[in-house]
This record gives C-alpha cells, sequence and structure tokens, in this order.
C-alpha cells in the first residue's frame, strides 16, 4: 500500500476494492450516492494520553426515487488507532479489518431516497506516536461481493486516497494534532554515613519515563555541583562532560535489530528506566561547609508535563573536625605585675587536617597586653582581643600559647575566656571555649591616728601622727594613698614623713607613696593651727590603695583631742546696784542680765518692800521700795563661740529702801 505524508503527519490510504463489482463506478456516481468526513472531537490528543477524539463519516443518498447500496473503506494514518463505532442507521455494518488497527469498513445494503447515514470513530495515539499533524481519510467504494463475513477476510486490492484507477470514486480526509508529554521521574541518593574532606563519593541518579508518552531522546541529566564539589566521571552507558561546576550526562537507548519505516526507532518508552547513572564527585579539604547538597535535572525533547519531579537531590554529609582549648594561669595578678597563662589547643576529631586554626583570648578589664608566643603561631592583639593563627593541626596534635598581660587594676578577680575556631566544618562546639577566674590575694593596709598635742589653745599649733602598715601578706601594697580631713576649727600647716608626697589644703589633705613592704609601718606628722572649735575634737584619716583590698575594717583611724578656748571680757559689777553697765561684752557678744530681789527677813505686818529696776543708756539701776532691805543678786551671761568660753558674772547686794 502506499503511504503519502500531508503536514507533519503520516497518511495512509485506505482500501479501495473494486476488481469483482455488481455496480461500475459511473454508475455509482449516477446514482448519488456521496461521502462526507469530518473531525467532530478535540482538535488535539496527547500520545499515550487518556483523551480521544472523533471522526465522523456521512453517507448520503441523494437519489429522490430509489434507495441505494453503500459502501466505504477507512483508513488513519499510522500512529493513530481505531477505538469505538458507532452509526445512526441499525443497517449500517462497520468492522475493523482483521488484523489491522488503523482500517475498518462499513456497508448498507440500502440506503433510503434522499436520507443520510452517519457513522463515528473514536481515535486514540498511543504512547510511542511522534507529534505532528495526523490525517483520517475515507473513500467510496464497490463491494465485490454482498456478504459482509466475505469482505472482512478478503484480501483488498487497491488503495482509497491514493492516486489509482479508480480515483473517480469520492475519497475525504479530516485531521487531528498530536503531541507529545513525557514525565521523568527522578531519585538521586546518597549514603547518610559523612564523607571525610577531600574523599571521593559516588551519587545513584534513576531516571524513570512515567509517560504519557515515549520520549524522545537523548536523555540528559544535568547538575550544577556545589563549590567544594568538583566532577570524577559518570558511569556507562551515560556519556558525561563538565565545564566548570557544570555537569551534562546524555543516554541514548540502542536502536531495535530492524528498523521499519515508521515513527523515530529509538525512543525512551513509557514505564522505562534508564541504566543508573553513578557520578562520581570529589570533596574539598578542608570542607567549610556540614554538607554538600547535589541537584540533578532529567530532560529530554519531549515537554514535561509535570516538571516539578524532574529534579531530585542528594545531600552529602560532611564528617566534621573537632577542635579542643583548655586554658591553666599562673601569677599573683597584682597591679604593677605580669600575669601568665598557657593555652592549649588540641585536634581531638577524626580528621588529620583542621584547616586554618584561630585562637581569640579576651582580656579582663584590668589587664593590659605583654605577649602571646607558641610555636607555629602568629599573634597579636587590638584593644583587649589576642588572637592567634595556625595553618593547621594535625590529628591527635595539641600546641600550647602563653599570653602574658600586665595587672593594671586592683580586682578581687579576674576572669578570662578563650575561643579556637577553625575555617573548616566543625560541628561539636562544646569544647571550643574554656574559661578561668584568677583570684587575687588581697593586700591589707592599716592606719592609727593619735594626738600628738592632746591639748590646744585656740591660737596654738597642734600636732598629729598618722601610723600605715602594710599588715598583710603581699609584699607590695601598691600605690599607697592617704587621706586626712582635719577638724573644725583647725587648719593645715605642714604634713610630712620620709618617703611620701604630701599636697596642701585649708583642712583635706592626701599623702602618697609607691610601696609598703609587708609589716612595715610608716609615719606621717601633721601640724595644723588651733582657730576654734569645740573643748574636744575629732580628727579622722583614711588610706587605701590602687591593689586589691578586701578588708576595709582597719582601714580609717580617728583620735580627739581638747582644745582650750578665750574667755569674754566686760564692764565688772560695780560695788553698788545703781549703775550696772549692760549690752555687749568686750569681744562682741549679747550680754543677758538677771536680776532677783528676795527680802532679808519677813515684812511686818502692813509692810511691804519690792525692788524696781530702771533700765537707762546702756545702764539698770536697783531701787528698793519699801520698808525692809533685800537681797539683791545681779546675774549677767553671754553666748560662746568658737574662740571665746561663755560669759559669766554675777554679784549679791544688800539694798536698803
Amino acid at each position: 500500500m502506499g503511504i503519502r505524508r500531508v503536514g507533519a503527519g503520516l497518511v495512509a490510504g485506505a482500501l479501495l476494492l473494486a476488481p469483482v463489482v455488481t455496480v461500475t463506478p459511473a454508475q455509482a456516481n449516477v446514482t448519488g450516492i456521496t461521502i462526507a468526513k469530518v473531525r467532530t472531537g478535540v482538535a488535539s490528543i496527547v500520545a499515550g494520553g487518556s483523551q480521544a477524539t472523533e471522526f465522523t463519516v456521512e453517507i448520503s443518498n441523494l437519489n429522490p426515487l430509489l434507495p441505494l447500496p453503500a459502501f466505504f473503506a477507512d483508513r488513519m494514518d499510522d500512529g493513530l488507532v481505531i477505538g469505538e463505532i458507532t452509526t445512526s442507521s441499525p443497517a449500517m455494518q462497520c468492522q475493523k479489518r482483521t488484523g489491522s488497527d488503523t482500517e475498518f469498513w462499513c456497508f448498507q445494503p440500502l440506503v433510503p431516497k434522499d436520507s443520510s447515514v452517519t457513522v463515528t470513530v473514536t481515535t486514540t495515539a498511543p504512547a510511542s506516536t511522534r507529534a505532528g499533524v495526523y490525517v483520517n481519510c475515507a473513500g467510496l467504494g464497490h463491494p465485490p461481493v454482498s456478504d459482509p463475513q466475505t469482505l472482512a477476510t478478503m484480501t483488498w486490492p487497491g488503495t482509497v486516497c491514493d492516486p489509482v484507477e479508480e480515483s473517480d470514486l469520492p475519497e475525504v480526509t479530516a485531521e487531528v494534532e498530536v503531541t507529545n508529554e513525557a514525565d521523568f521521574a527522578v531519585t538521586a541518593t546518597h549514603p547518610a554515613a559523612p564523607v571525610n574532606p577531600g574523599d571521593t563519593t559516588t551519587i545513584p541518579v534513576g531516571v524513570t519515563n512515567v509517560g504519557p508518552s515515549d520520549a524522545s531522546t537523548p536523555v540528559t541529566v544535568r547538575s550544577t555541583l556545589p563549590a567544594g564539589v568538583t566532577y570524577v566521571s559518570g558511569s556507562s552507558p551515560w556519556n558525561c562532560t563538565a565545564t566548570g561546576q557544570d555537569v551534562e550526562c546524555t543516554w541514548v537507548p540502542a536502536p531495535p535489530a530492524a528498523v521499519t519505516e515508521g515513527p523515530p526507532a529509538v525512543l525512551f518508552p513509557v514505564g522505562a528506566t534508564a541504566p543508573e547513572l553513578v557520578l562520581e564527585v570529589a570533596t574539598a579539604k578542608p570542607a567549610t561547609v556540614g554538607f554538600y547538597d547535589v541537584t540533578v535535572t532529567a530532560s529530554s525533547a519531549t515537554p514535561d508535563s509535570t516538571p516539578a519531579d524532574d529534579s531530585a537531590t542528594a545531600r552529602i554529609n560532611v564528617t566534621p573536625v573537632d577542635l579542643a582549648i583548655s586554658k591553666t594561669g599562673s601569677g599573683t595578678f597584682q597591679p604593677g605585675t605580669n600575669a601568665d597563662w598557657t593555652l592549649t589547643v588540641a585536634n581531638v576529631g577524626t580528621i588529620p587536617d583542621a584547616g586554618a586554626v584561630m585562637v581569640t583570648d579576651t582580656l579582663a578589664s584590668g589587664l593590659e597586653y605583654v605577649s602571646a608566643t607558641g610555636t607555629g603561631w602568629t599573634c597579636s592583639a587590638a584593644s583587649q582581643v589576642v588572637t592567634c593563627t595556625s595553618a593547621g593541626l594535625p590529628l591527635a596534635a595539641s600546641q600550647q600559647i602563653a599570653v602574658v598581660a600586665k595587672v593594671t587594676a586592683a580586682k578581687a578577680e579576674f576572669g578570662n575566656t578563650a575561643t579556637v575556631a577553625t575555617s573548616s566544618f566543625e560541628q561539636n562546639l562544646a569544647n571550643n571555649t574554656t574559661a578561668i577566674t584568677a583570684n587575687t590575694t588581697p593586700v591589707d593596709l592599716a592606719i592609727s591616728k593619735a594626738a600628738v598635742t592632746t591639748s590646744a589653745t585656740v591660737g596654738e599649733q597642734a600636732t598629729w601622727r598618722l601610723t600605715v602598715s602594710n599588715v598583710g601578706s603581699i609584699s607590695d601594697a601598691g600605690t599607697v594613698t592617704v587621706t586626712d580631713t582635719l577638724p573644725v576649727g583647725q587648719e593645715l600647716v605642714s604634713a610630712s614623713a620620709p618617703g611620701w608626697t604630701c599636697g596642701t589644703g585649708v583642712r583635706q589633705f592626701t599623702c602618697t607613696r609607691t610601696g609598703i613592704a609587708t609589716q612595715a609601718g610608716e609615719q606621717i606628722d601633721v601640724t595644723a593651727l588651733v582657730t576654734g572649735g569645740v573643748p574636744q575634737v575629732t580628727n579622722e584619716a583614711t588610706v587605701a590603695t590602687t591593689s586589691y583590698e578586701a578588708n576595709l575594717a582597719n582601714n580609717t583611724a580617728s583620735a580627739t583631742m581638747a582644745v582650750r578656748r578665750e574667755a569674754q571680757s566686760a564692764a565688772p559689777l560695780p560695788a553698788s546696784p545703781n549703775k550696772v553697765k549692760t549690752g555687749r561684752t568686750d569681744q562682741g557678744q549679747k550680754i543677758r542680765t538677771r536680776v532677783t530681789c528676795r527680802p532679808l527677813k519677813a515684812a511686818a505686818a502692813g509692810e511691804t518692800s519690792y525692788c524696781k529696776v530702771i533700765r537707762k543708756n546702756g545702764f539698770l539701776r536697783v531701787k528698793v521700795i519699801g520698808t525692809s532691805p533685800m537681797k539683791v543678786r545681779i546675774r549677767q551671761t553671754a553666748k560662746g563661740t568658737d574662740i571665746y568660753k561663755p560669759f559669766v558674772q554675777q554679784k549679791t547686794y544688800i539694798v536698803r529702801p
């Protein structure tokens, strides 16, 4: 049979039956039997899909007088398959040609005059059908016999839809588009066990065509490897190449032994699984990440209806490095001294190459960086942070770094934390930090104070003595400062002692020196001018140090001194109370005068006596009124000051009327 290409599809001719006929072609045309064909279903179907389309053939008897027999054969392009055949007339008999899925015939002994009969056939495309436009062709023919069973088994000469001798017989066609969709299901796996940095490993890749159409070949698997992973090889029969981190592998199935005319012979059928692709890759050394995700994607020239499963990812876990650090310290941690400690860094894991290692040690406040050294280490400091780096640390090896710092402040303790890190991937960080606390041995200073001058008069100079001692166990007490505040009514004249530097001030001053030996005592003599004050004054002094001192109970001392003040004066009381001077003392204090009168004896019946006080021009006079003499007492007082004592004078008089 001849085959003709129409558009992008293949057109196969239907059968034209002719050698034995009961009606000539001319007679068939005259009788008025016509044929028409149309696609009544969808315009496009997917090869291997569940959707079908329909073609409808219409046979019409245009003879207005006679019923006429009708016979037609129908042939589809290879790639289309006949499904269900239905007809509008029970008299129309249709069946597929024996051994064929692309040809069928229909016969009706008599088609009523001026009427039509339709035949509808469903059509699908198998998974192997290639994309294109496919033709369904139908043509009228001459049945050689009237027995349909005989017709079904006969060898039909001639073709329908081919240029043959009987080309005058009517032929009609209709088309349908076939598309291809292939869904690749991809798997990529890797064992959960980690890979040592620098080792190679394999990733098995599986590709299955889950349809609905056969896929064109070659099948291609692509992957862009992550940084730290490099391509080594791909397994046969896949052909793999790599450009940088991009890997591409292709596979073409072996062609069949014999290739016949028709669709492409080398396809990736639905349900088939490609040979396993084993990708061998190498990991970086040292590894800077904990895992590498390798994603592979499969494709072909055939469109994929479900691209979500075209890719799969395999995770390559990396064996981590494990570093540990410890710290020990020594020294007194006293201001002005150096303290030192040792950092020990060890590779306690299973990876021989730890990569670049960095140790950071943050000095506590009160410490000043001096040095940091270690074999194979480069150290520096910025502010309080000491940083040491090394190119690597072999497996099971440990290295030490000695750190020296100067103590610049007094503290009870100095906390210090050091950390080790690596450029390689490290999972266990619990042993990457170490901390120590260095307790400071305290200095213990004591001060005592004594009044060398136990009693002084206003205007005189008095002497105080301060004694400072180092009563602790630390031989160097650091910088010692004594602060003394003189009592009210005293002003500093001088303060001095060998080895001390004393400042000046009116009442408060300080004396300093560097260091006081253990159990030693230092004396400071202070001279003050007594300018006033209460009868007894207290002088308090304190001692402090730049070193750490825990016991402060003995850092303060005081002493007392008696102060003698000057007496106030005023006009003495006169011999007679007739002219007593009032006003103020010679030192300016206001004088208070009090007069009391009492009779010398009891008054007789009818007698009256009393005192009359007369004040005039700063004087007062006491006059007795009555008959009896009076005992008169005059008392004068004035308040005291910081310099002067309170003023008191009194006198008793006998005053007669």
